[in-house]
């Protein structure tokens, strides 16, 4: 349980570090002028693409596959009884949908099409509460606050 527990923070830092990244460089794309071609933009572009599917993509499913374990060897039982864990797992379904998004605006900016500003600076800020509130319900849910 020990091994599960380390490889799904190390999942969701990954995931939601990776997040927090890629939204940053598209805002920069942004500012920049993502439709003009120049090598900078092309980089970002490129780190754009590898840090989706180096750190968003991959500690999606790391910290989905170990959480998922903790849920079955622990039982459903156990969970379901605890009301902070209902609040983390709609959480959980809003972070999906947000990776969704940000998964269509990364294939958007590696076809080098315009994104909008406020939509990346929107989807930065949801992910980063949610992730907040997360650790927030986790660690006051299971010590009892």
């Amino acid at each position: 349980m020990a091994y599960s527990l380390a490889f799904h923070i190390i999942g969701i830092v990954f995931w939601l570090g990776g997040l927090a990244m890629v939204t940053r460089y598209m805002q920069v794309l942004c500012v920049e002028g993502a439709a003009s071609a120049s090598p900078a933009l092309d980089a970002f572009r490129y780190m754009t693409k590898r840090i989706w599917y180096g750190f968003v993509v991959s500690g999606l499913v790391i910290a989905t596959v170990s959480g998922l374990y903790q849920f079955l060897i622990m039982g459903a039982g156990y969970y379901m009884k605890q009301g902070w864990f209902h609040g983390k797992l709609t959480l959980l379904v809003v972070l999906y949908v947000i990776s969704w998004l940000v998964g269509k605006e990364v294939r958007k900016t590696t076809a080098g099409a315009v994104l909008q500003k406020k939509r990346l600076v929107m989807l930065h800020g949801i992910s980063s509460l949610i992730l907040v509130l997360i650790v927030f319900l986790t660690l006051v849910g299971r010590t009892g606050g």
